[in-house]
């Protein structure tokens, strides 16, 4: 079992443009703390317009700056939105390729495709549409990253042929995911061969029976990427109050977990 920090980055009101920054920076120092104690990654969302709720509307930067204040701890996009109004999937591509490289190859690229009308809406795209295009972006970004050159002639978007630079530095990509966060989306992870990182709610029960329905699913598979990506994630908002509570206090919640919880979880090391 590994350990990581997801984040949406809340700021409650009255916004300022120190508490904006005061919310990143108290972000960035817990993520230092959590590569010093041993998690394993950090996660960012990517959100639009959902006020107090998340400000991570960037979350390649973000994810940048955790990389550059960091030594091992991998980072996660949970997730880029797939949806063509919002995201270009060649600037997908691109941006989390130069991510990968300055990163020095801890990238973990999870996709997804929004899950609110202010967002779409906000942007102008069909909901009905966005599972389609999510299918589309996920088969045609591993192709980008491992041929020399790629087109398309598609629904979501076409493109003639061109090398889309620069290519990720794991080989041959960095490890696929997307969001489970409505019913049934644990298969369709399962059928193209990618993780399953589940931002939700339910009882560890549920979260089991969803585990093995996707672990039994995914032996069949047909890979939208090179390799398969058998892994589950389970996010269960453990620190949901960390951009509103004392710093000091989430930075101890951290220690406090990594100390007591993870040890007792993870297997040791074989030497």
């Amino acid at each position: 079992m590994k350990f990581g920090i997801f984040y949406e980055i809340s700021v409650p009101r009255p916004w300022t443009p120190e508490r904006e920054k005061q919310v990143y920076d108290n972000c960035l120092e817990q993520v230092v703390l959590a590569d010093q104690l041993g998690f394993d990654n950090v996660w960012a969302v990517e959100h639009h317009f959902l006020e107090e709720y998340s400000h991570c509307s960037a979350p390649e930067i973000f994810l940048t700056a955790c990389a550059m204040k960091t030594r091992r701890i991998r980072v996660g996009h949970g997730i880029a939105v797939c949806v063509p109004e919002i995201n270009h999937p060649i600037r997908i591509a691109e941006r989390a390729a130069v991510l990968d490289i300055v990163s020095g190859g801890r990238l973990e690229f999870g996709t997804g495709r929004s899950a609110t009308w202010t967002e779409l809406g906000g942007f102008g795209a069909n909901p009905d549409n966005t599972k389609a295009t999510w299918d589309e972006f996920c088969r045609a970004i591993p192709k980008m990253w491992t041929q020399e050159r790629y087109a398309h002639d598609g629904v979501a978007f076409s493109m003639p042929s061109r090398a889309v630079l620069p290519k990720p530095y794991q080989k041959p990509h960095p490890p696929m995911w997307v969001a489970v966060t409505s019913p049934g989306t644990e298969l369709d992870a399962a059928d193209r061969g990618m993780g399953a990182l589940g931002l939700t709610f339910a009882d560890f029960a549920e979260q089991e029976r969803k585990g093995k329905a996707y672990r039994q699913r995914i032996r069949s598979c047909d890979p939208v990427g090179l390799f398969v990506n058998d892994k589950i994630a389970a996010v269960n908002f453990l620190l949901n109050a960390a951009e509103t509570v004392p710093q000091e206090q989430v930075l101890a919640s951290l220690r406090l977990f990594a100390k007591e919880v993870m040890p007792k979880l993870q297997k040791p090391e074989v030497s």
